[in-house]
């Protein structure tokens, strides 16, 4: 577990204090994990920086300055391209590419996981349909953010991209990372449906 601690001061308001607090653990997470920091005046500017690119964030979906890269799979014995892996970067008009990592955090504690997470289902989706069309057996491959997984909207909404799109549900693979998994074991379980059989393990 990591901690962040921060300090109000005054009439700071809450979001205020909590959004240090999210800094400081940030800090204390990247110091290694099961620390505690505490917020302290050089990581100020750290802030005043995370709420500009939150604030530029919602300009991003807006101007469509989100787009995606795509990684070739490739099988390294036959060489042959499999697929792609859809990723996003963010192109800031000033600030030029931008990777994940450096905005990544400020989705997900700002609330635009599900936003982005539907944005990267389509467009990946859409690119799929054109790359069968040059090759059918090519997939397109997208990752699941903690939000999304636990969305109860996840399977109609990539039931609905993949008909948008016109492809067939093979040609999507949609992937979990395994700090996802271990942090919410149950959310990653699939669903045991009420009236089907039930299976053990």
């Amino acid at each position: 577990m990591s901690v962040g601690v921060a300090f109000g001061i005054g009439s700071d308001p809450a979001n205020e204090i909590v959004q240090r607090a999210d800094l400081a653990m940030y800090a204390a997470k990247q110091a290694g994990r099961r620390r505690i920091a505490l917020f302290d005046q050089t990581m100020r500017r750290q802030v005043d920086d995370r709420l500009d690119m939150e604030r530029e964030l919602r300009a991003a979906f807006r101007d469509n300055q989100l787009p995606l890269h795509y990684q070739p799979i490739v099988n390294t014995g036959s060489r042959d391209v499999l697929g792609f892996e859809a990723l996003v970067r963010w192109q800031h008009p000033t600030r030029g590419l931008i990777l994940p990592g450096k905005f990544m955090p400020i989705i997900e504690t700002g609330g635009f996981s599900t936003q982005l997470g539907e944005f990267v289902l389509n467009e990946a989706a859409r690119a799929a349909s054109l790359l069968r069309l040059r090759s059918p057996n090519l997939s397109m491959s997208i990752n699941l953010s903690s939000a999304e997984l636990n969305d109860g909207n996840l399977v109609e909404n990539v039931a609905k991209a993949i008909t948008r799109a016109g492809i067939g549900a093979s040609a999507l693979t949609v992937e979990i990372n395994e700090d996802i998994v271990m942090a919410d074991i149950v959310a990653a379980r699939p669903p045991i449906s009420d009236t089907g059989p039930e299976h053990p393990g």
